[in-house]
């Protein structure tokens, strides 16, 4: 170390230690040296999370590797987003949107989708939904909640070379967790306002060791009206159950089997067509309270919203030589629907929208598929049987 002394005009005398000069290099180094050794450490623990997907129909492939256009969402992810249904799915995917419209899919991918008029009067949707691997109708069950979902997969633009009808706009996988041989028990609850509670539980294991493996999930949905009904039940509540189970079965090492069996329901009071109140109107309500804001209403009659599904699947895979896979899904699914909206809202003569669905589908899809050196190829096979009423 050493010092100087210097003198100003004759007068001051300035002493600084070149001391602190060395001492700020070595406090530099030592920062950057930490910083070093911080940015290895996260370069060794910290990086993106590998997601499988499937939307090739080939097998299992790493998103980042699949050359398509795929926003992908695990059950996880979703999970700490507290992202329950499809119109909440449609917030975090870029370029989409889907609605649920009065119990029917809205769904827009890349500005290409269906208008809810067209759905509500037997209209098909340009969006494809499938259900681990099961098309669905119009989306119907789509907009119902998920539970013990694996992963969410939205593929935008067309898919029609892959997946055939109603994918102009894109489709939309539903995976949702399979059985495992190891015992994996889940359980949640989330409470919020309007004494809303949303109850899952989900049960995972082996029933023969190797060979057999099964899982049973279940979700419960409620909550009051969020519309106040001034001369009746509140309206836009939630009363809704779903359960659902699956059996591996894998009798060698070259086949598995996977059976599915799901059933949804619910019973709400349903909404209404228009939240106005027009005091001019030739027609004033004069014997009931007037709406104050736009989330109260005036209806004057019984309003509600019922829905009933049900499906059933099997699913085989083979392993064949020369590496083939062969795959067959054979499913059959129900969905009935109920609701009526009192169009009119607040006037006394009672104008109502009733509108009944129900669909019973029976899907049949065979897929041979394989890979020759750099030669990845796909043939198949879909019968499609709808009975709609």
């Amino acid at each position: 170390m050493s010092t100087r002394n210097i003198k100003i005009n004759n007068h001051q005398t300035i002493r600084y230690d070149r001391i602190l000069s060395t001492s700020g290099i070595v406090t530099i180094a030592i920062f950057s040296l930490m910083n070093t050794a911080l940015a290895a450490e996260n370069a060794s623990t910290v990086s993106l999370e590998e997601i499988t997907v499937t939307a090739t129909k080939t097998g299992a492939t790493e998103l980042q590797k699949t050359p398509m256009t795929i926003t992908a969402l695990t059950g996880d992810e979703m999970s700490r987003a507290n992202l329950t249904d499809m119109k909440e799915i449609g917030v975090v995917v870029p370029n989409a949107n889907f609605i649920n419209l009065g119990g029917f899919s809205q769904a827009f991918i890349r500005g290409v989708g269906n208008t809810s008029q067209g759905a509500a009067i037997g209209g098909e949707t340009n969006i494809s939904f499938y259900l681990d691997g099961v098309y669905l109708e119009r989306g119907m069950g789509a907009n119902t909640e998920f539970f013990d979902v694996e992963r969410i997969e939205v593929l935008r633009g067309p898919q029609g070379t892959l997946y055939g009808r109603n994918a102009t706009g894109g489709a939309v996988n539903i995976i949702t967790r399979m059985p495992t041989d190891e015992v994996d028990f889940k359980a949640g609850v989330t409470v919020g306002n309007y004494d809303k509670i949303r109850a899952d539980a989900s049960l995972a294991g082996p029933i023969v060791s190797g060979k057999v493996a099964g899982r049973i999930s279940a979700s419960i949905n409620k909550h009051d009206g969020y519309v106040k009904n001034l001369i009746g039940p509140d309206l836009q509540d939630e009363n809704s159950y779903g359960i659902r189970g699956k059996l591996s079965i894998t009798p060698s090492d070259s086949i598995r089997i996977d059976l599915a069996a799901d059933y949804y329901e619910q019973n709400n009071n349903g909404t209404v067509n228009q939240l106005e109140y027009d005091p001019n109107n030739a027609w004033p309500t004069l014997t009931a309270p007037v709406p104050e804001d736009f989330w109260s209403a005036n209806v004057n009659g019984p309003v509600y919203d019922n829905a009933e599904s049900y499906g059933l699947s099997a699913t085989i895979a083979i392993d064949l030589p020369h590496d083939m896979t062969f795959r067959s899904i054979t499913a059959y699914r129900n969905w009935e629907r109920d609701f009526l909206w009192d169009a009119d809202n607040n006037l006394p003569a009672r104008v109502d929208l009733v509108l009944h669905d129900y669909f019973d589908t029976f899907t049949q899809e065979v897929q041979l598929d394989g890979k020759l050196d750099r030669l990845s190829w796909q043939t198949g096979f879909f019968y499609y049987e709808l009975d709609n009423q």
